[in-house]
Formats: structure tokens, C-alpha cells, sequence
């Protein structure tokens, strides 16, 4: 456990003010004997890793700050395990068996951010799971479902502002599985004789089930404005699950309504 310095004001005058130790506090399941219990899968724990600790007892594939997390399934089941969407270079070790005699049975601590281990489970077997980071960590995150095929899904608002000529673009992004990389959102509009054209990108930290929001104001190359009707949008989609060193690509394009908002560009 480490310690930091807390100032503490003088009650009395004249004194001076003097530097004590405060301690830090590691999150609650710091040890494995306050691992946080999973109780199926589909879940996902999110936890600050920052003042985790490590211990000699807590085996191989297993870093320098670490939590814990306990499963017995009901029944026979793959699962996977994903540290997708945390803050560090982690790695992820699953162990089977009492917690002094735990066998390890699945490690992934390749040296870049996104962990993954699959697991064929059995019913009635308690599991243990350490998310630990490299060094000081920051935000960690624990998914743990059944493997799916990866797929991605965007729904679109789409404003012009009447002042500037951007588009704007709302767009809420969903996953079937959690995953992380880049969006390419790439606009068309034939306006007269000439086509309006505009590309961003944008970071995807974490994509799951719950819909990630993203506003994107977007303004038309050599100066043109998007203006009021159709205009083709392309979405296209880079991102990866934490298992394969493969990303999904996967492109969406649609024709939508555009219409003008005589709001000016924020």
C-alpha cells in the first residue's frame, strides 16, 4: 500500500503547517478475498485501478495493480472475458479451482492495450479473474459474455446550419460485443453542378450495447456549404474485440434528409 502527503491547517496560532501521511485507498476488491462476484454473463464492471496493489500471492499473468473477480457458472458455457475500454496496457488471467489452489487457465498479457481470454467454463466451477495493469493503472474495465459474431450498428440526425453551411451530424454507434478503434464519417451532397464533400474521423474508446453519442460538425471542402435535402452519408466502421489482431470494417451507407437549422455553429 502506498502513502501520500495531506496537508493539515494549524488550530492554533503559531503553529506551522505540517505535512502527515494520508493514506491511499486501493478500490474494494483490491485482494483476491474481496473479489466482486459476477453473476452471468453479459456484464460489465468498470473500476479505478489507480491505487491497486499487488500481492506474491496472486500468481502468474497477473501485473503490478490489480482486482479481482469471482464466477461459478450454473452450467457448462464459453465465456469470454474483455478488458476493451480501460485506460492501460492490461492483461487478463483466469484461474479454476479453491482460491489457495487455483490452477491458472487462461492468460492474454500482450503488450498492448486490449486483453481478451476465452474460456470453456464448467458448470459448477468457481473461477477467479485478475484485470491488472502493467504499472499504476487509471480506469479499468471488465466485460465478460458469450462469444457473438462482431457487428455494428449507427443511427444519424443530420442539421445544415444555415449561418455557416456545416453539417452537423448526431450519431449514436452500438455493438454487439464491447470493441474499440475509429469511425470514418464521410458526407456527399450534389448541390447545382457541384458535390459537397466533408470526411472526419473520430476515436471509439469503448462500444457495447449501450449507445455511445457523438456530435460532429462537419464543413464542405474548397469552402462549399451543405445545404437543406438529401446528402449520402458513409459510416465506416474500424474496430477491434480484443481477441483478434483483425479489426472489423464494416461500412454503412444511407440517403438521409437533411434539414437546415438556423442555429450558428456552436
Amino acid at each position: 500500500m502506498r502513502t501520500r502527503l495531506a496537508a493539515v491547517s494549524a488550530v492554533a496560532a503559531g503553529l506551522a503547517t505540517v505535512p502527515v501521511p494520508a493514506q491511499a485507498v486501493p478500490p474494494a476488491n483490491d485482494a483476491i478475498g474481496a473479489a466482486v462476484v459476477i453473476t452471468g454473463l453479459g456484464q460489465t464492471f468498470r473500476v479505478n485501478t489507480r491505487e491497486a496493489t499487488t500481492a506474491r500471492s496472486d500468481g502468474e499473468c497477473v501485473g503490478a495493480a490489480s482486482v479481482w473477480y469471482t464466477y461459478t457458472p450454473a452450467t457448462d458455457q464459453v465465456a469470454r472475458f474483455s478488458s476493451v475500454g480501460s485506460r492501460f496496457d492490461g492483461t487478463l488471467a483466469v484461474f479454476s479451482g479453491p482460491r489457495s489452489r487455483r490452477t491458472l487457465v487462461g492468460c492474454d498479457e500482450r503488450r498492448w492495450r486490449d486483453a481478451g481470454v476465452e474460456v470453456s467454463l464448467s458448470g459448477g466451477e468457481k473461477y477467479w479473474i485478475a484485470l491488472s495493469a502493467r504499472a499504476r493503472g487509471a480506469r479499468g474495465v471488465l466485460s465478460v459474455y458469450a462469444p457473438a459474431a462482431q457487428s455494428v450498428e449507427h443511427t444519424m440526425t443530420l442539421e445544415a446550419t444555415e449561418v455557416s453551411g456545416q453539417l452537423w451530424v448526431d450519431l449514436e454507434t452500438t455493438c454487439d460485443v464491447p470493441a474499440t478503434g475509429w469511425l470514418a464519417i464521410i458526407a456527399r451532397q450534389r448541390v447545382g453542378d457541384h458535390v459537397t464533400r466533408s470526411y472526419d474521423e473520430r476515436s471509439v474508446v469503448y462500444c457495447s450495447t449501450t449507445p455511445g453519442k457523438r456530435h460532429v460538425e462537419l464543413d464542405g471542402y474548397d469552402g462549399l456549404a451543405f445545404v437543406e435535402g438529401r446528402v449520402s452519408m458513409e459510416i465506416r466502421a474500424y474496430l477491434g474485440d480484443g481477441f483478434t489482431d483483425k479489426q472489423l470494417v464494416q461500412r454503412t451507407i444511407e440517403t438521409a434528409s437533411l434539414r437546415l437549422n438556423a442555429r450558428k455553429a456552436r
